[in-house]
């Protein structure tokens, strides 16, 4: 309702200008001409809103307001000892990887290529994989500073530039060199995310191996003892 009011005195006052500048005008052409200029100024200025909408890029990058976490995740966030202010600077950061890979995501659906690269490295299924991984061990987050500082911002950087040179109309042999060198750093990247996520999950396996081997030691005293 207020938004519409807002638009209505808007236009009572460009009605009114737009009056008193006919009233105002000659039939000479000079002085047509700059009542002209005038009145699109005006115009411009009362609803340069309206006639400049959102840039669908930013519009992708605009990262949602965070609500509360769940309790089963403030729970994680206990268990692994995160003061209120870690927490805080954990979900900020989990935030802007998500807003990330989302755009990742729109970028592969928009070129053939990338899709086609993404697809060999199976990309979207790993950075979401890593990125839930992540989340349920946000003690880990020192660990994956190059996948959310580097990896991430790499990879929506090179779709980002690649899609632009390609829209081009005229290319030249340079042109046609640099977005080779673009699917190359491309394809470079994804092997290291995938190698990234590979000795992330490395670590699990070697702290599961070590719960093992504490649990059959826990396993092998309590035998003895009873006996």
């Amino acid at each position: 309702m207020k938004k519409h009011m807002i638009q209505v005195i808007k236009l009572f006052f460009f009605v009114a200008v737009s009056a008193a500048v006919y009233e105002e005008m000659d039939n000479t052409a000079e002085v047509f001409l700059f009542a002209l200029l005038c009145y699109g100024i005006f115009f411009y200025v009362l609803f340069r809103k309206e006639m400049n909408p959102p840039n669908w890029k930013t519009y992708l990058h605009k990262e949602k307001k965070l609500q509360d976490p769940s309790e089963k995740q403030q729970e994680i966030y206990d268990k692994a000892g995160l003061t209120e202010s870690d927490v805080a600077f954990f979900r900020e950061k989990m935030n802007r990887a998500k807003t990330q890979i989302q755009q990742i995501e729109a970028y592969t659906k928009q070129n053939n290529k990338i899709e086609a690269i993404a697809n060999r490295y199976q990309l979207l299924t790993i950075l979401k994989d890593y990125f839930k991984e992540i989340v349920q061990h946000p003690e880990r987050l020192h660990a994956v500073d190059k996948f959310l500082n580097t990896y991430l911002p790499g990879l929506e950087e090179i779709m980002g530039k690649y899609i632009e040179i390609e829209q081009h109309k005229s290319k030249t042999q340079e042109t046609y060199q640099v977005l080779d060198q673009t699917m190359e750093l491309l394809d470079d990247c994804c092997l290291q995310v995938e190698a990234d996520y590979q000795k992330f999950q490395a670590q699990d396996f070697s702290d599961l191996n070590l719960e093992r081997e504490h649990l059959q030691k826990q396993s092998q005293k309590e035998e003895f003892e009873d006996f």
